[in-house]
């Protein structure tokens, strides 16, 4: 019996501090994106580009697009924190999180769902999706 036990214990820790991807998503352009955005309302999309500041807005605004090679935009979420406040003296600085800043300017595989900005969209009367990206990679 207490060898089942370790046993089990052994599989759940494996299981839990293994990182398993079950992505299923569909691999969309940025273009298609842009064009069709309430086509992929809800699902999950894999898409290519460089993540960049808003042109209308700064990086505190905290509004950031993807950019294909060809021009191409479209709307993405702050997946990440776009800063830490140092820690309170004495307190040891826990190991470096990934900032916004990391992301900005580069190539980059994105994942995630298009959704509906309710919020925005009422405020500029028109309908505004973003990509809510749930996972970020260099494309090297």
């Amino acid at each position: 019996m207490n060898n089942w036990k370790i046993l089990s214990q052994t599989l759940c820790f494996i299981f839990i501090s293994v990182p398993v991807s079950f992505s299923q998503g569909t691999e969309v352009t940025v273009k298609d994106l842009n064009e069709s955005p309430k086509s992929y309302l809800g699902q999950t999309i894999i898409t290519f580009g460089t993540v960049l500041v808003s042109p209308l807005n700064t990086y505190c605004d905290g509004e950031f697009i993807v950019r294909d090679k060809l021009g191409n935009s479209f709307p993405v979420n702050v997946w990440v924190p776009m800063e830490t406040p140092p820690p309170p003296p004495g307190i040891k600085r826990q190991p470096e999180t990934p900032l916004m800043d990391k992301y900005v300017g580069k190539l980059l595989k994105l994942e995630g769902k298009v959704r509906f900005d309710e919020g925005r969209s009422a405020l500029k009367k028109r309908e505004i999706y973003f990509l809510q990206i749930s996972n970020a990679t260099d494309v090297k």
